[in-house]
């Protein structure tokens, strides 16, 4: 998201060539299937990391299993797409970059010739024409999170990926036997709200009833849900935000302001309506059989020892019994720890109520270390020990009542918020260029070979 809009601190590390330096977070979503709910943290987690995130179209019909053969797969063509960037020198021509995206939709290989509803990524590395292989560099550490039904996810991925690296399998795709090490050293699991107590929520009592009602009534059931995922504060906080009253805590400069402006002038185009199919299918093969998976494979943990795990949850969850799960998870997970987001519901537990760099570093002791930064992110990113380094909330957003935890008066002092005219000046937007390639993965289902095909999104200066 952060090279998606624009944001100048994290392009000029693209720039500078510092980004592919820094550990990868790849955030895996809930079953919306979109990066919304912690847009807020992304300027504040990109000071540590190299952020990619998971979409999934509201019209998918991939499997449980074949979303996690697509995360595999991203993560096994990692070494690839980084090859690929340090090939050449400076910019492909536009002839170059037009071969590189008609190979990606017309190989032989290729099983469909779209890839509307399927899903995508986006990353933050650019690309250039392939040539000859160059040599592979040390591992980059990967830090997996996963909020909601992408907790499932996220647990799956990383089981496969310990296995893997250990030399004990761990999965049925071809995708798992095409190499025994992956580009990535995972370093931890962030779970966030995870369902793995979906079998005995809130959700998994209402939802299927819903998704089954005649078709004239499924908006009203749907709308009967919506209480499930908020909490007494969001429209709270929503409105001291629009009254320039408070900002969140992580959104502290202009950049940061006008990047969380960009992103909800595009939620219209980004928020899907959840249609009956939709619903129907996530809950039954997402959040249903990735649940019915993990209860036994969690304990598959306890072989990884030294195997780190942060655990999320907010504190007033009504989608799932969140509190609960973590007490459970914790005594599973050999490594784990857990905070748990004051008066956050389901939807809001990533947002102003937590500053969730703080708690990465609080849990991941490494993150903590500093780090050459290029000037313009210093200076927007104030990169001080006292300010990104920090392990827990600022004070006076962490002393806030009510509405007001997790907020701060705004930088600037006004009474007004940033002009939207603003969010796009050459201060505080820097326009990238997207590229897009289609990836098939080939995996084995009841003994016959299936292909899903996903979509890797890239940004070019």
């Amino acid at each position: 998201p952060l090279l998606e809009y624009g944001h100048p601190p994290t392009v000029e590390e693209l720039r500078n060539g510092t980004l592919s330096e820094k550990p990868i977070l790849l955030y895996l979503p809930g079953f919306d299937g979109t990066y919304i709910c912690p847009f807020i943290q992304y300027p504040e987690l990109g000071t540590e990391f190299d952020v990619w995130c998971m979409t999934v179209g509201i019209d998918d019909r991939s499997t449980f299993e074949e979303l996690k053969w697509c995360v595999l797969d991203f993560i096994d063509n990692l070494d690839q797409v980084e090859q690929s960037m340090k090939q050449e020198e400076g910019e492909p021509s536009l002839k170059e970059e037009q071969e590189v995206i008609a190979a990606g939709s017309t190989s032989p290989n290729t099983t469909t010739s779209s890839t509307a509803g399927q899903p995508f990524w986006t990353s933050w590395f650019p690309t250039t024409a392939t040539g000859s292989t160059i040599p592979k560099r040390k591992k980059r550490p990967l830090y997996l999170a996963g909020e909601s039904f992408g907790g499932l996810l996220a647990s799956e991925v990383a089981l496969t990926l310990l296995n893997k690296n250990k030399g004990g399998g761990g999965g049925t795709t071809s995708t798992e036997a095409s190499s025994t090490t992956t580009p990535v050293d995972l370093q931890g699991l962030v779970l966030i709200n995870p369902a793995t107590c979906y079998d005995r929520s809130q959700l998994a009592a209402k939802g299927p009833p819903i998704a089954k009602l005649p078709a004239p009534l499924y908006p009203f059931g749907l709308a009967g849900l919506l209480p499930l995922f908020m909490d007494e504060h969001s429209f709270s906080q929503l409105l001291l935000i629009l009254s320039a009253k408070a900002l969140p805590s992580v959104i502290d400069d202009p950049v940061r302001e006008s990047f969380m402006g960009r992103v909800a002038f595009s939620l219209p185009t980004k928020l899907e309506y959840m249609n009956q199919g939709a619903l129907e299918w996530r809950l039954e093969e997402w959040l249903g059989v990735g649940c019915e998976r993990l209860e036994s494979r969690m304990r598959d943990f306890q072989d990884h020892p030294s195997f780190r795990t942060l655990i999320l949850v907010g504190e007033k969850d009504l989608t799932l019994p969140s509190i609960a799960e973590a007490e459970r998870l914790v005594n599973l997970l050999p490594k784990s720890q857990v905070h748990v987001v004051e008066g956050a519901g389901h939807a809001s537990t990533c947002g102003s109520r937590m500053d969730m760099a703080a708690q990465f570093r609080k849990a991941f002791p490494e993150l903590r270390k500093g780090r050459k930064n290029n000037k313009l992110v210093q200076q927007t990113t104030k990169t001080n020990e006292n300010d990104t380094k920090r392990t827990a909330m600022k004070p006076e957003a962490a002393n806030g009542i009510g509405p007001y935890f997790g907020m701060e008066p705004r930088y600037d002092g006004a009474n007004i918020g940033l002009n939207p005219i603003l969010y796009w000046s050459k201060d505080n937007f820097q326009s990238m260029r997207k590229v897009e390639e289609e990836r098939q993965v080939v995996g084995v289902v009841y003994g016959q070979n299936k292909t899903t095909v996903y979509t890797q999104t890239f940004y070019r200066l």
